[in-house]
């Protein structure tokens, strides 16, 4: 079939979790010891990171653990066989992108920093180079300050949506660089209809999320060079 499934496990001898608190953990912003004179610092986001991020490559998480005997954490992914040679042809692939130059301008934005961080790296993947924002002011400001080959525009954002983004872009009053600048909606619940909306609101074509490196380099082959082929 060509893939595996491979497990990871993690474990330390730390104080380990209450059973009643391992739900809890995975929740941003949670600390089993939250008090302020804990002997360990820290935002409470790792285990919500790391879920998350399994989640975004098909894993599934899980976790053991035991009140001062330690914590053991699984998660188990499916993975490509590499082939004999592919090594040598990974090689003849950097080689080729460098000698065709630098791949697309990519302006991502993106208020969730999980997903920036999934999409940014596909992108970085696939030989472009992009450059991520958190909203529509942020976007609008990169767009004036730079010349960009490419917006992925997440439809929900903070303040302004993408489609309101879009719509400031295509204005005639604005000052980006370049008003006609294909636009990629990003968005986690595709209905019917939402193509022609995001259409009519100025946007050029549309990826749902999670966001897969196959359907990514196809919407972007459809916009301009792809892995490395220069801008």
């Amino acid at each position: 079939s060509g893939e595996i499934r491979v497990l990871f496990s993690v474990s330390d001898t730390g104080t380990g979790i209450p059973e009643d608190k391992i739900r809890d953990i995975f929740q941003p912003f949670v600390q089993v010891d939250g008090s302020m004179t804990r002997g360990h610092q820290g935002a409470g986001l790792g285990l919500a990171i790391v879920r998350r991020l399994v989640g975004l490559m098909g894993g599934n998480l899980s976790l053991e653990s035991a009140p001062n005997e330690g914590t053991v954490v699984h998660f188990v992914l499916t993975l490509g066989v590499v082939g004999e040679g592919a090594e040598e042809k990974r090689h003849d692939d950097i080689r080729e992108g460098e000698d065709k130059g630098a791949g697309l301008a990519i302006l991502l934005v993106e208020d969730d920093k999980i997903n920036q961080l999934s999409v940014t790296g596909l992108l970085e993947k696939l030989g472009h180079r992009p450059e991520a924002v958190f909203d529509g002011k942020e976007a609008l400001a990169a767009l004036e300050r730079r010349r960009f080959d490419l917006v992925l525009m997440d439809i929900q954002l903070p303040d302004m949506d993408g489609i309101e983004t879009t719509r400031r872009i295509r204005s005639h009053d604005g000052s980006v660089y370049d008003p006609k600048i294909p636009v990629v909606a990003l968005t986690a619940h595709a209905m019917a209809g939402d193509r022609e909306r995001f259409l009519d609101a100025g946007l050029d074509d549309y990826l749902a999320k999670p966001v897969g490196i196959e359907d990514l380099k196809a919407v972007l082959g459809r916009f301009g060079p792809t892995e490395g082929e220069g801008s």
